[in-house]
């Protein structure tokens, strides 16, 4: 399963720099953070530096990929010029 994930946080990590359907691809990947959280880092502690990594570095990562849903896209994003053209 982890080369999966890997897999997917690879694609939505060019997705979101590219500015490629950003709403969807940022509220999936909170889905695989809080399943990061829950399933992974949650018995290790609060603290990243916690043996194993603890649960709040993804909680923040969880955060910001919910600020960049609802912001969606920037100016320079491939949704955006297309709509520009």
């Amino acid at each position: 399963m982890a080369w999966v994930v890997m897999l997917a946080e690879l694609v939505a990590g060019v997705a979101l720099i590219l500015g490629i359907a950003t709403r969807w691809v940022a509220a999936v990947m909170i889905l695989d953070l809080l399943g990061a959280i829950v399933f992974v880092h949650i018995h290790n502690g609060f603290f990243f530096n916690d043996p194993k990594g603890g649960w709040e570095y993804p909680l923040v990562w969880a955060i910001a990929l919910g600020v960049q849903a609802l912001l969606g896209s920037g100016a320079l994003a491939f949704d955006n010029r297309a709509k520009m053209a």
